[in-house]
């Protein structure tokens, strides 16, 4: 497994777990992506860091770990909230054991 992957598998687990916690284990709850992104550490003030971040979002929207949710103007995917499904809970609560 190569440095770049094991990286990216890291900032993906701390990313759902972030999502986890602020929502309290609780899949009714909704978080911000900023809150988020501000919890794993990552900048996504510049573009880098942003396409970064969105790309865990999406990772894990395709898987159904999470769902988002857009709030106010269309195109600004920065803005919203996400909240974790079941599966993301169980796959956080596995992954602590």
């Amino acid at each position: 497994m190569s440095e770049e992957f094991g990286q990216i598998k890291e900032k993906r687990r701390k990313f759902l777990k972030a999502v986890y916690d602020l929502a309290h284990g609780c899949p009714t709850i909704h978080v911000s992506k900023a809150d988020v992104a501000l919890r794993v550490g990552m900048d996504v003030g510049d573009r880098e860091g942003f396409d970064e971040f969105m790309s865990i979002i999406q990772y894990f929207d395709d898987l159904g770990c999470i769902r988002t949710f857009q709030s106010g103007a269309e195109g600004y995917r920065e803005y919203g909230d996400l909240r974790i499904t079941g599966q993301g809970i169980d796959k956080v609560e596995k992954s602590a054991r």
